[in-house]
């Protein structure tokens, strides 16, 4: 008899999540939310158990379209629109994660070894981290604003690529 698979529910916010939450919608942009402040709200000290913070950073960013960002010991800002069109913080994880994992891909020891299949995801695995790990750097970006600076427009992927040739 085959086992039936359970449905997982999604659960409900924990109180904590709320009104972090309903906090979070009430901020103006450019206003920070500190951790004492965040801490005090909940009743301890939400550096040390963040996930509730976080679920309600990300349920005022699909409900309400609020982006925030971290400021370093300090807690969380509204970010403005301004700062949101100009956040490189997206791209920078990009290319550090893409350059760190060619650099993994590049530790196999003995490449001959590998079978037919693995040579190929390898090489594949290392064209496309080269490609993010290029097209991330600050010379690439601004050659990308510049052709879009002369369409005032966003490129279509095709178009965008091309650029890179």
């Amino acid at each position: 008899m085959k086992a039936i698979k359970a449905i997982k529910a999604i659960p409900e916010l924990s109180i904590d999540t709320k009104v972090i939450f309903d906090k979070l919608i009430t901020m103006e942009e450019n206003e920070i939310i500190t951790f004492t402040e965040m801490s005090s709200i909940v009743g301890y000290n939400i550096q040390k158990k963040r996930g509730c913070y976080y679920s309600a950073i990300r349920k005022a960013l699909n409900e309400h379209r609020f982006v925030f960002e971290g400021v370093t010991k300090v807690g969380i800002k509204r970010m403005s629109d301004s700062a949101i069109a100009c956040d490189q913080t997206a791209l920078n994880k990009i290319r550090r994660t893409a350059w760190l994992g060619r650099k993994k891909v590049h530790c196999i020891r003995d490449f001959n070894k590998l079978s037919n299949d693995e040579k190929i995801a390898h090489n594949t695995k290392a064209a496309i981290l080269g490609v993010f790990e290029i097209m991330t750097r600050s010379t690439k970006i601004k050659k990308l604003e510049t052709a879009i600076a002369q369409n005032n427009k966003v490129l279509p992927p095709a178009k965008t690529l091309e650029l890179f040739k």
